[in-house]
């Protein structure tokens, strides 16, 4: 459960129509998530990916 939610879990507040954004910014907060992890969703991965070995 976290405070952002009203105290519900992820899975609850998705479920009750919360959108994922407001979702995910608590899930955030609650872990103490530093803006790195915040926005990981909107990196290019193909930039962050390492190269294949072999």
């Amino acid at each position: 459960m976290m405070s952002g939610l009203d105290g519900r879990t992820a899975d609850e507040a998705l479920a009750a129509g919360v959108p994922p954004r407001e979702v995910w910014e608590a899930v955030c907060d609650a872990t103490g998530q530093d803006d790195t992890a915040r926005w990981l969703h909107r990196e290019d991965l193909r930039k962050v990916r390492r190269p294949r070995r072999g």
